[in-house]
């Protein structure tokens, strides 16, 4: 028996308090993607990565800012914002979420 994928909204505590159905849905999308990077010092470089994932019936935006800093040769520590903008989310789900970061980068 196959089961159809379902949408899990959770409250905060991470208990399942509605299952909402989804439609199975086979279309094409289209990623488009640029990486940029901007050395400011020998220590320090800006990243910002742009990702756009569009089909038919939805457009998922999604943006990435760092600022990296080199502590040592092999670590460094990155303060970053992620923008992501879905144009028809699922039900219950916001068009717009953002989420601050603090990253300790190990460099192999």
């Amino acid at each position: 028996m196959m089961s159809r994928p379902e949408l899990l909204v959770r409250n905060a505590r991470g208990a399942v308090v509605e299952r909402i159905p989804q439609l199975d849905q086979n279309y094409a999308i289209a990623t488009a993607g640029v990486d940029y990077d901007q050395k400011i010092t020998a220590t320090t470089k800006i990243t910002d990565k742009l990702l756009v994932d569009a089909g038919s019936q939805n457009t998922l935006l999604s943006n990435q800012l760092a600022f990296v800093v080199k502590i040592s040769t092999k670590l460094a520590m990155s303060l970053g914002y992620n923008i992501q903008d879905n144009t028809h989310p699922p039900a219950g789900i916001k068009t717009l979420n953002s989420t601050e970061m603090v990253n300790l980068v190990y460099a192999f």
